[in-house]
């Protein structure tokens, strides 16, 4: 299915977690280490982006109400 990455977290490729099976990042988590290398750039624009964004909060609604 194509939803299953975003509701059971991004598989990070060559990281294995204690069950053995793929380390996976969640969508909140996965927002702010896209956000990590435009702060190492430009500190102003990661700010302005963080604040702009409405990635969060779409998140938040699809993990927690599925809307």
């Amino acid at each position: 299915m194509h939803h299953e990455p975003l509701l059971d977290g991004l598989p990070l490729t060559g990281q294995i977690d204690r069950g053995a099976g793929p380390r996976r990042l969640c969508l909140p988590d996965e927002n702010e280490e896209v956000l990590r290398p435009v702060e190492y750039v430009d500190k102003e624009i990661a700010g302005w982006l963080a604040q702009s964004s409405r990635a969060p909060g779409l998140w938040r609604c699809v993990l927690v109400s599925g809307c």
